[in-house]
């Protein structure tokens, strides 16, 4: 498994908190919660595009990838002997979405959750425990960034929480079991068939980077047809 790298960062702002303050809670609940995701580091979080790689060691980066409207937040973590606690979610902050559902999911190891598209609804995602690669890619005709792919490594030993808009194509690869939660600003019972497609997670025509091969996925998401098929089904060619 490969591990975060100091070494390999782009140019960031220091977050509200300290590092050192954000570095030494990291590492209290590291060593407090061993059994989480015992292969990380603590500390650690990564952002990942197409053309760049970025590893951002106990402080938030000043962009969140090459997409508009994406947006990616560090996420603070508050530890003492007892354990440790963290926002994941506060209205007042304007957190980029009105969310009307929440979603606990559990996924294992080489698990593939995708590649999904939604043309009505904007959607949240944080990994809670585990590991995770969050892969985007922009079908908006409009958009100064339509055409453009990227992803996002989020790991739960330094949360950080992902939110993106509409007319994305999404999808989420496991590295190792991974706790993540989820929000949408459209209940899932309110989806309909014209506006749940997909595409298949391997077609090149995405440039997505995976990690890896997933080794388990939904039979629709193994149906899935290619990107220019979706695109023509939405009248974007």
């Amino acid at each position: 498994m490969s591990a975060c790298h100091p070494a390999l960062h782009r140019h960031v702002t220091p977050s509200r908190i300290s590092s050192h303050t954000v570095d030494d809670a990291y590492r209290r609940s590291h060593e407090l919660l061993p059994a989480v995701s015992p292969n990380l580091p603590p500390g650690c979080w990564e952002a990942r595009s197409a053309t760049s790689v970025g590893c951002v060691m106990d402080r938030g980066p000043t962009r969140s990838g090459d997409i508009e409207g994406v947006r990616l937040s560090p996420i603070d973590v508050h530890t003492d002997r007892r354990g440790s606690f963290a926002e994941f979610f506060a209205a007042h902050r304007d957190p980029g979405l009105e969310p009307v559902q929440w979603s606990v999911v559990i996924s294992g190891k080489g698990v593939l959750r995708g590649m999904h598209y939604h043309a009505r609804h904007d959607e949240f995602f944080s990994v809670v425990s585990g590991r995770a690669t969050v892969a985007l890619h922009d079908l908006r005709p409009n958009s100064p960034t339509s055409g453009l792919s990227a992803t996002y490594e989020l790991c739960g030993d330094a949360p950080a929480s992902l939110v993106f808009p509409r007319g994305l194509v999404h999808g989420w690869l496991f590295h190792t079991p991974t706790v993540h939660l989820q929000a949408v600003s459209e209940a899932h019972d309110h989806y309909g068939d014209d506006d749940n497609g997909g595409c298949h997670w391997s077609d090149a025509e995405l440039g997505i980077p995976w990690p890896f091969e997933p080794t388990i996925l939904s039979e629709r998401a193994g149906s899935f047809g290619s990107l220019a098929e979706l695109r023509s089904t939405l009248g974007f060619s």
